[in-house]
């Protein structure tokens, strides 16, 4: 779903360089951000020197030059810090090969919005229709298989079949999947509750399924400290014990 702008000073970059910009720049967010290939949206906007104006050496230890790119990158909410990070480390080594642009050279800006702010043309919203297809929802959420994978039936099929059919078909095959929420938010409910609650045991398989959300064990564990003085030191402290054994089986 992102849209990119990329503006640069006039007479700086061929059109080869700039076809390179924007093929490392669309490989970054596939890698990176887990945007579908298909997801592709850029402008180039070119500048005279009069209207193309920067501190040569704001926050850096090089100096930037007139090959200065400003990437301007607007996209869903729900991106972790490490995810972010890591894709402006991945964005400017590659804009970097070739010596088209060096690493001073290379500015980002991320620019995250809601789902409801978004209209790929039609007039409609297209990411909050009831029409919206499973496979963008799931995209954007950031999930990488198609549903969510549970052991429900392996556990307690023979006991209880409707319990595991309401499980299956409707807990995760309908409400998980509804674009209301981000899977990485309903991860971070889910924790929050069930360390409230005290209901540990079923923690091991929303901590593993909170990580295919995108959401890091240092994450987890800050969740977990901070409701420590809201739900109570004990509940807490089982929770970490427990969280500590699926970091480290």
């Amino acid at each position: 779903m992102p849209f990119i702008n990329i503006s640069y000073h006039e007479e700086q970059y061929s059109e080869t360089d700039l076809q390179f910009i924007s093929t490392q720049i669309k490989n970054s967010l596939i890698k990176e951000f887990n945007v579908p290939p298909d997801d592709f949206f850029q402008v180039f906007h070119s500048h005279k020197y009069e209207q193309f104006h920067f501190n040569t050496d704001y926050l850096i230890n090089e100096k930037r030059t007139k090959k200065l790119l400003y990437i301007q990158i607007t996209c869903g909410i729900g991106r972790t810090i490490e995810q972010k990070k890591n894709l402006y480390n991945t964005m400017t080594e590659s804009l970097f090969q070739n010596n088209i642009v060096t690493k001073g050279n290379v500015f980002i800006i991320l620019n995250e919005t809601p789902l409801e702010n978004w209209s790929f043309g039609m007039g409609e919203a297209q990411m909050v229709m009831n029409q919206c297809s499973p496979t963008t929802i799931t995209n954007e959420n950031h999930l990488n298989n198609n549903q969510i994978k549970s052991n429900i039936s392996s556990e307690l099929g023979d006991l209880a079949p409707a319990f595991v059919d309401f499980t299956e078909n409707v807990l995760f095959g309908d409400l998980w999947m509804r674009n209301d929420l981000s899977l990485r938010d309903r991860s971070l409910i889910t924790l929050s509750s069930l360390v409230t609650a005290g209901n540990i045991e079923q923690l091991p398989f929303h901590i593993n399924l909170a990580k295919e959300n995108n959401i890091s064990e240092n994450e987890i564990i800050g969740l977990i400290t901070h409701l420590a003085f809201y739900t109570g030191w004990p509940k807490a402290a089982s929770a970490l014990n427990k969280t500590k054994n699926v970091f480290s089986p």
